[in-house]
Parts: C-alpha cells; structure tokens; sequence
C-alpha cells in the first residue's frame, strides 16, 4: 500500500509500519526481526482482503498498546488522505494560481500567453500620477506587439506597485471580462491624480515680458498650446495679439492677418533671425576695436559730460547734428523697442513731474516721449550704426 510507504518515511522505527502495506512480510516475523522485546509476544496480523488488524490473546499490557497504535495510524492515515484529496481538488488547485489572475475572468486566464511575447519595459505605476498617460503608454506599447485583450489583462497588473497594485488585488475575484472594463476602473479609481488641462481662456495670460525676446516668447506661447486640447487658430491668433509687445511683428500680423497658426509661426521665423541678427550686430558694435575708437566732438563731449553728471553711462552717446528720419520718434521707439537700448529706470517719481506728460522710453512723467533727448541720442546712435534702415529719409538727388 503506497499509504505505509509514505508512513514508513514519516515514522521509520515504529514496528507496525510494515502491516499497513499488503506486499510486506508477514507481521509477526517483522515485528519479531526489528524489536526483540516483542518475540515473545504474538503481534497482530492483517488478513489478505481485510483492513482490520486480528489481535490474539496475549499479554494484557502489550495488548492495549498495540490497539492504541493501531488507532493513532488510522487517524494519521485519514489526515494524509484528507490532505491528498483537498491537494487534488479543482478548488485548493484555484487557489494556487498567481495572485495576478484573481481578478480576472476564468476564460481571460484560460487563454495562452501569446508565442513570442516580450514583457514590456514600463515604467510601474504607483498611483501617484496621471493614470490616463500610464494607461495611453501601456496601450501603445503592447500594440506594438498586436496583444490580444487577454494579454493586455494579464501583463497590465505587472506595471503596478504600491498603492495602485494594492488596489488592483482588492477587485472582486473574476469580476474583470475586458481591458476595456479594467482600464476604466483603474482611470476611474485614481482620478483625483489626473493633470489639470489648461483652458483656452488661458492664453490670453501668456504676455510677452519685459526685454524678452521673440524667440523666447513664441517658444513658450507656443508651449502653452500644447497644454490644450483642440484649440482653435482663431484663438491662438487672439492670444497672441493680445500679448504681444508693440514693434514690426505685431503690426505685420495686424496688416495682413494670418489664416492658419502655421502660418503664423513661418512669419514669426523672419522676425526673430532679423532680431537675433540686430541683436548680435549691436553686441559687435558697442565692443569697438582700439584703433578705431574715435573721441567725441568737442560739442558732443561737452554734452556727454553733462549728462554723466546727472547719472547717465558713458555708453549711450550724445550727439550734436541728427540725421532726418521718416516717422516721429515715438512711432519709431514703438516698432523697434525690442532691440532700443533703455537707461536705467529712475530710483523714484518725481513729486513735482507733469502728469501730463510722459515718456514711453523713460517710462516716467516729466516729459514727452517726443521730446525727451536720450531717446533723440539713442536713436541717432542706431542710425549712424546702420540699424535703422527704413526709418532714415533718403538724400534727394
């Protein structure tokens, strides 16, 4: 009987193992081989065809001990056989399966992993990050490799960890059909960490700065559209006229309005090599070589002086003659304030300023833009530098 083998191994010096298996010699002669206090006794033997022991008369002591032994195996015989029948049970065989698979349907974990799939590198989720883009990243992925739905049910809980894996294990056992259902379950169970999407309203907050560059704020406008879904040109186009600082690109898109955002930004490409080219020609210019640095006129150093004294830097000239331009000088300040050397604005208002007047170069009250004679300097500066081509009136021939 491969019962009292088992036993055997469990229990090797008990002399009543061998009558429990029906191929082993007698019991009396075994008995009577391995334990020499028992020769003198008549063990018990199991009749061919018969699950009880016979006990013959003998000693009284020996007796009882025997039917006491006898009554411990066959309660270990029934415990081990209760052991193998629950080991076999379709139920306890259930239980034994990867946790994994808990919350999926039976006929999800029926079916056979694909033939040469590959476990996917992903980052795990935690539950602490927009679930949608963990979703959108694992389903991009396992398409790549054409994953049956079954598959995308059994591989996607290997993505998870910590809190998000901890909820995965607590659906109810077999309540999952498809990733359809489980994708909504996940997306719906960790909402509250989904990214906030930016309104269109939005946009109309994204203004150019102060001394900030054209390249730079279409980089970070454009940017901000990104953020938003399905946003149309039109408002694109009115966010950035709104936000955008008076000068040639500004009022190129004003006289000859864009159709498309793509549009727009080919024609924001020009403006911004012409400002990086001005820009980068005006770092050149103000570092001139020794051999051509020429002292200023008599008149102009006269005046130069007096305005170092009132504060002004050495590095904004004056002059004493101006060339013509074309437009008054507040026109031309606002197209080209992006490239205009400023000075440095003042420490306080004046309390006695005019508040009828002010300067948009200064940026205070005082006097007007038109007359103030740092902007008049400046721009004669860029003219004589050649960089206000198209502003400076043309000799008559």
């Amino acid at each position: 009987m491969a019962m009292g083998r088992i036993l055997a191994r469990l229990i090797p010096d008990d002399p009543l193992i061998p009558l429990l298996n029906r191929d082993a010699q007698p019991a009396a002669v075994v008995a009577t081989r391995n334990s020499p206090a028992l020769s003198n006794i008549v063990v018990p033997t199991r009749p061919r065809g018969s699950g009880k022991l016979n006990i013959e008369p003998s000693s009284s002591k020996y007796s009882e001990e025997l039917m006491r032994k006898n009554a411990d195996l066959e309660r270990q015989l029934r415990d081990v056989q209760k052991s193998i029948d629950e080991l076999k049970s379709p139920r306890s065989h259930q239980q034994t399966l990867d946790l994994d698979s808990a919350p999926l349907n039976l006929s999800i974990t029926a079916e056979p992993y694909q033939e040469g799939f590959k476990i996917p590198h992903l980052e795990t989720y935690d539950g602490t990050k927009d679930p949608d883009e963990h979703l959108h990243t694992y389903q991009a992925i396992m398409r790549i490799q054409n994953a049956n739905d079954a598959m995308m049910c059994k591989v996607f809980p290997a993505t998870l960890k910590s809190t998000a894996r901890r909820c995965y294990h607590k659906l109810p056992r077999h309540s999952i059909d498809s990733f359809s259902q489980l994708a909504k379950l996940f997306s719906n169970k960790f909402a509250s960490q989904r990214e906030i999407k930016r309104t269109a309203t939005e946009l109309m907050q994204v203004s150019q700065k102060e001394g900030e560059s054209l390249r730079d704020y279409m980089q970070r406008f454009n940017k901000a559209t990104l953020d938003i879904d399905n946003v149309p040109d039109t408002i694109c186009l009115s966010a950035l006229l709104h936000g955008l600082k008076r000068g040639r690109f500004l009022d190129d898109l004003l006289e000859n309005p864009p159709k498309t955002w793509n549009e727009v930004n080919d024609r924001s490409a020009s403006f911004i090599l012409s400002e990086d080219f001005q820009s980068s020609k005006r770092r050149a210019d103000d570092k001139p070589s020794r051999g051509q640095e020429q002292p200023p006129r008599r008149e102009e150093k006269k005046k130069q002086k007096v305005g170092e004294q009132w504060g002004k830097p050495a590095e904004f000239p004056t002059y004493a003659s101006y060339i013509p331009l074309t437009l008054p000088r507040s026109q031309i300040l606002a197209q080209i304030q992006h490239w205009v050397r400023r000075p440095p604005p003042p420490l306080h208002d004046s309390p006695r300023a005019d508040k009828s007047k002010h300067c948009d170069y200064h940026r205070v009250y005082g006097h007007n833009t038109e007359d103030c004679q740092q902007l008049k300097d400046e721009l004669e500066f860029l003219a004589r530098n050649g960089k206000l081509e198209g502003y400076v009136q043309k000799p008559h021939a």
